[in-house]
Parts: structure tokens; C-alpha cells; sequence
């Protein structure tokens, strides 16, 4: 039995106003600022029927799960049969509703994990030349090319099972954020990507001229 169907709010009666229905589109946004403020969940989809209302709703937990499992779920406001879909974009600050690893939407027929950014991430700047990641930044990074797993370092899994494969990122530079350590960027996200251009070519002069810099 897991930690959600122990929960005691499973032995209520279930409400017959409400029921999941599907989404398009989930994301994750976190603000650039500091102190940062909690990430926020956008879900965007179609709701079957004009008279609803939709909500994100957390599922109860005993203890924190890998993912926090948020419900997408419709309910009734008013008489129905209007047979006309309309759109719907719902949002849900996630403070003190993520699990450790991030967080899960369902749907009536679909489900979407989406991994969080670790409290104690690093942000690195590398380029990707014949599917590696050569780190220009941080200078303090000693190896030579780094490999990027979405696995967390204090995972049972090996670093190689959630392995990011780079081939289709050749030629770019990307930041991403994550955990350093043994040759591995744990907990990658890949938070942006600038594809080969004058603008790559100078990032690359000043990112390598500061490491040569801090190395001296």
C-alpha cells in the first residue's frame, strides 16, 4: 500500500460534481529573481463543457512522494449538455507541494512528470561539439567534458539510465543546471539553448578567456 492510498481522505465518499479531465500542455515556471519565489504550475487545456470550473488540486500524502501528483479536475457549476468545448488555463504555486524529485499532473487519460530544479543546484555554460559538453563556466569545472544525466546523485540509479543524449544539441552552446561530481551533471535541466552563431563564437572567447584567467 503506498503512502497516497493510506491516506484517511480515501476512505470518504467520492464527490459526484467532479471529475479529472484532460490537459494539453504542463509547465513549470520559476522566476529569475532573488530570493526566488516559489515555481508555479501552468496547465492549459480544453474542457468538455462551458458550465465547469478547473482546479489543480494536490493528492494528500503521509510522507513526501518522488513526485507530488496534482489533479486536474473539473467541476460542475452550473446545468450542463451545452456539447461546446471551451478552453481552460489554470495555475498552482507548488510551495510545500513538490515532491523530491518534482511533480505529476493527471489527467483523465494521460499523466505528465515534470522534474523541479534541486535546492542546491549549479548553473553551467558549456558547448556541445560531436554530442559532448565541454564546461566553459564555472572555472573551477577541472574536467574536460562532462556527461548529463536527468538522475539525482543520491539516487539508487545508475547516472547512465537517465543519460541526456547531446547529438541533437551539436554545434550549440547550452546552461543548464545541476549537480557536479565524478565527470556527471546530476538533476540536469536544460534551461536554455543558443544554437551556433556570432553570439556562440564570443560566449565561447569569454568563457574560455576567464577560465585561462582564473587558472593563473
Amino acid at each position: 500500500m503506498t503512502s497516497q492510498e493510506s491516506h484517511p481522505l480515501h476512505a470518504l465518499p467520492t464527490a459526484q460534481s467532479t471529475r479529472l479531465i484532460d490537459f494539453d500542455r504542463a509547465n513549470v515556471i520559476s522566476q529569475l529573481i532573488y530570493p526566488p519565489p516559489p515555481p508555479t504550475l501552468v496547465v492549459d487545456g480544453t474542457m468538455p463543457d462551458p458550465a465547469m470550473t478547473v482546479t489543480l488540486v494536490p493528492r494528500a500524502y503521509m510522507r513526501r512522494p518522488e513526485y507530488w501528483g496534482i489533479e486536474v479536475v473539473g467541476s460542475a457549476t452550473g446545468p450542463g449538455g451545452h456539447g461546446i468545448p471551451a478552453p481552460y488555463a489554470v495555475e498552482l504555486s507548488l510551495e510545500g507541494i513538490t515532491g523530491s524529485i518534482g511533480v505529476e499532473v493527471v489527467g483523465a487519460t494521460r499523466t505528465e512528470r515534470l522534474r523541479l530544479v534541486v535546492e542546491d543546484a549549479t548553473q553551467f555554460v558549456g558547448a556541445v561539439e560531436g554530442g559532448r559538453f565541454r564546461p566553459l563556466f564555472p572555472p573551477w569545472v577541472e574536467d574536460r567534458h562532462l556527461r548529463l544525466t536527468t538522475v539525482g546523485a543520491k539516487e539508487d540509479s545508475r547516472p547512465e539510465a537517465g543519460e541526456i543524449e547531446l547529438d541533437g544539441y551539436d554545434g550549440s552552446l547550452l546552461r543548464v543546471l545541476g549537480q557536479y561530481g565524478d565527470g556527471w551533471i546530476y538533476s540536469t535541466t536544460v534551461v536554455e539553448q543558443v544554437p551556433d552563431s556570432i553570439l556562440s563564437i564570443v560566449a565561447r572567447q569569454v568563457f574560455t578567456d576567464r577560465a585561462q584567467d582564473g587558472s593563473t
